[in-house]
């Protein structure tokens, strides 16, 4: 099993864990890259603001590591500090520290709420 922590900033930094594969193991580096999408996945937001219309970057993520994880058998089990990968026999796989949503992100939610309210009720 890999735990994947945040660093002191809030980030993951998948450059940490590298020291941990070797680079001529093609099973180590699939988990690497697998690793690192994740860590940009869970980062978007730190770095992000969401838009009115989506974030296509955002879903783009999703959709890569939902296919990937279905196309393993995997399974994504996610909490509020937490996303898990678990294989089909049950075992976890990756356990990953999710970075806190900053301020930033929510006042730009309710400020986008309030854009589509004020459409929606003229």
């Amino acid at each position: 099993m890999y735990y994947i922590k945040k660093d002191e900033s809030g980030y993951i930094n998948p450059s940490d864990y590298l020291d941990f594969f070797d680079e001529f193991n093609k099973k180590d580096m699939e988990n690497y890259f697998f690793i690192t999408r994740v860590a940009e996945y869970l980062n978007y937001f730190l770095d992000s603001t969401p838009t009115m219309y989506g974030n296509l970057d955002y879903e783009r993520m999703s959709g890569f590591i939902n296919g990937y994880c279905s196309a393993k058998s995997w399974n994504i089990e996610e909490t509020d500090d937490f996303m898990t990968i678990v294989t089909q026999n049950g075992r976890k796989k990756f356990v990953f520290e999710k970075p806190p949503l900053p301020d930033s992100y929510h006042e730009r939610i309710k400020e986008n709420n309030r854009t589509l309210n004020a459409l929606l009720n003229n």
